[in-house]
């Protein structure tokens, strides 16, 4: 009889150990499939059929590269026959160029400009630009750049509404002031006249606007 108590109670030992040690096995795989995966490059990979969490720049589909390694190859749209479809079939955009030198110190110095074109060249100082002195300037050359483009925009604006110019002529004048100690341009004002058959005044004054 006690032989046979003590067999049963070593029995039940057993079984509670295998079951405690069941449970902790159990635990302990929930833990570990419940803990976030890692990332691929930090030397983990995936649990199958464990879905990772994302961060917004990989939900956005931007791809994360580490050093050394390379994306796919990019290649800009290019428009059939190299033309600008805005601009009626106008050739895509040039790159214009100009250069300027300045030679000395600020005040007694003198500088000069020209565009790669040839079209123009000119000396500046620091009284022209500065003091009102007799020449031309840098400012000078932007309201010219704003008047053209200007007188341009009106003109295709006119012609796309079915009333095209014969003639339009802008005047810009640039401010430069100190603001703060530095110079600044503060303004452009542009006076526009044209001769546009077919519209009146009121007409050339909304489309100029």
């Amino acid at each position: 009889m006690k032989s046979w108590a003590s067999d049963t109670l070593l029995g039940g030992t057993r079984r509670g150990i295998l079951l405690r040690v069941g449970l902790t096995l159990g635990l302990l795989a929930v833990a570990f499939w419940a803990l976030p995966s890692r990332r691929a490059d930090d030397g983990a990979g995936h649990h199958r059929g464990h879905v990772p969490s994302l961060d917004a720049f990989e939900r956005a589909g931007v791809t994360e590269f580490t050093e050394g390694q390379r994306g796919p190859a990019l290649r800009l749209a290019r428009f059939p026959d190299s033309t600008n479809p805005t601009l009626g079939g106008v050739p895509t955009m040039p790159t214009s160029n100009a250069s300027a030198a300045w030679e000395g110190k600020l005040k007694e110095g003198k500088g000069t400009f020209k565009a790669e074109s040839g079209a123009f060249s000119g000396p500046f100082s620091f009284g022209t630009r500065f003091g009102g002195a007799k020449g031309t300037n840098p400012e000078e050359l932007i309201a010219a750049a704003h008047a053209a483009c200007f007188s341009m925009a009106l003109s295709a604006g006119l012609e796309k509404a079915g009333t095209p110019v014969t003639r339009v002529e802008t005047r810009a004048s640039c401010t430069l002031e100190m603001v703060g100690g530095a110079p600044k341009i503060t303004k452009i004002e542009l006076v526009t006249r044209g001769k546009v058959p077919g519209i009146d005044q009121a007409a050339f004054t909304k489309a100029a606007e």
